[in-house]
């Protein structure tokens, strides 16, 4: 489970460095 929340912090990040909108992503930081 640990791994999982820092895949996704680690994508969160990716996508603020790249600056690109990605509805998937939206879509689990929603639920979270």
């Amino acid at each position: 489970m640990d791994i999982s929340l820092a895949n996704l912090i680690e994508l969160v990040k990716k996508i603020n460095r790249n600056k690109v909108p990605t509805p998937m992503s939206a879509e689990e930081i929603s639920r979270l």
